[in-house]
């Protein structure tokens, strides 16, 4: 009995499954490969840096046309068109622009040469801003003397006020680097907080030195290194006048009533001090030796009758009598030292009778 044949529905979708199938297959990797090769744009915002191609020169200086005189700033956004897949990968990373300029003049930014990192198959059809005024100028090398002008250095009262003269600096000078047209204005400064009353005759520091902002985005750095110091030195000078007073000296002694009377003999009742002081303190000291309230103490120790030396070293005086800014180190007293000699009624009648 003969085999029956299927119908014509069953052949048309039954029929040839494999090379329906197989044709399936290339048809959806035919769209695929269409649709993600299927060229669009889209774009980025990304930062270019210009550079120049010649190790003896610098960019000097970069202006926007988007606006005249505006710098530069770094930023561009770019159009970008390739196939999908390509151009999705490039949105989706961060890249840089990177110009090397042989020249002073305009700068296309459209170029895609300066986008090495661009997938390839992609381009830069647009820019914004389109393109860059870039000037150059020559590398140069610039000795600077350092200064203490930007030091903040204030002493105690005993000490004048340095000059910039006063300071020493090792080393003298240092190097700086950049546009040669903008290394005549430069100025290194000390980085160091204020000193405030500093009350030693000799100062000394090793300090940071740097440069300013604005020197530093015009291109200029130090030529040795970004981490530079110098050692300080400082010589005060004394602020200090000296005079010489004349001072009463007054005598005491225990109240020992077995002691009895008596009476000093061969001892002085004053003495010169010289000292130092800031002009203020002298003017007043002498004020209050004139009114009886600064006088040398010197207690009596020894009631033998033999004659006693008093050191200035033990030498007082009313507390709080000396004024602030006399210099106490510089004090000298003459006669120094003071000879006193005790002697009782008695015995000067007993001598006397002899």
């Amino acid at each position: 009995m003969p085999k029956p044949q299927p119908s014509l529905f069953t052949r048309l979708v039954f029929g040839n499954v494999r090379n329906k199938g197989i044709s399936l297959i290339f048809a959806v990797l035919i769209w695929v490969f269409a649709f993600s090769h299927t060229k669009e744009t889209g774009t980025i915002d990304i930062e270019v840096v210009i550079e120049s191609a010649d190790d003896s020169r610098v960019v000097l200086q970069t202006e926007s046309e988007s606006e005249a005189g505006k710098v530069f700033t770094g930023q561009v956004t770019l159009t970008l068109e390739g196939p999908r897949n390509l151009l999705n990968e490039a949105i989706g990373e961060s890249f840089k622009g990177r110009f090397h300029v042989s020249e002073s003049g305009l700068l296309l930014l459209e170029e895609s040469a300066g986008y090495p990192d661009l997938p390839r198959g992609v381009f830069v059809i647009k820019a914004q801003p389109k393109w860059v005024n870039v000037t150059l100028d020559d590398l140069d090398r610039l000795e600077k003397k350092i200064t203490a002008s930007s030091l903040n250095f204030t002493p105690s009262p005993r000490f004048r006020m340095p000059d910039l003269s006063d300071y020493s600096f090792e080393p003298a000078v240092v190097f700086v680097s950049g546009p040669s047209t903008k290394l005549d204005g430069v100025r290194v400064r000390i980085d160091s907080p204020p000193i405030v009353g500093w009350d030693r005759e000799q100062w000394e520091a090793n300090l940071r030195i740097t440069l300013s902002e604005r020197d530093l985005q015009r291109g200029v750095s130090f030529a040795d290194g970004p981490q530079q110091t110098v050692k300080v030195s400082l010589s005060l000078k004394s602020a200090l006048d000296a005079q010489s007073f004349t001072v009463p000296i007054v005598y005491s002694h225990s109240s020992d009533p077995g002691l009895g009377a008596f009476k000093l003999t061969g001892h002085d009742t004053q003495l010169e001090l010289k000292c130092r002081g800031t002009p203020e303190a002298l003017v007043e000291l002498d004020a209050l030796i004139a009114a009886g309230k600064f006088e040398i103490w010197i207690e009596i120790q020894d009631f033998s009758g033999s004659i006693d030396n008093v050191e200035s070293s033990e030498f007082h005086w009313p507390n709080g009598s000396l004024p602030q800014g006399i210099e106490q180190q510089s004090m000298v007293f003459k006669p120094d030292p003071i000879q006193y000699k005790v002697e009782r009624p008695e015995d000067s009648e007993n001598e006397g009778n002899q």
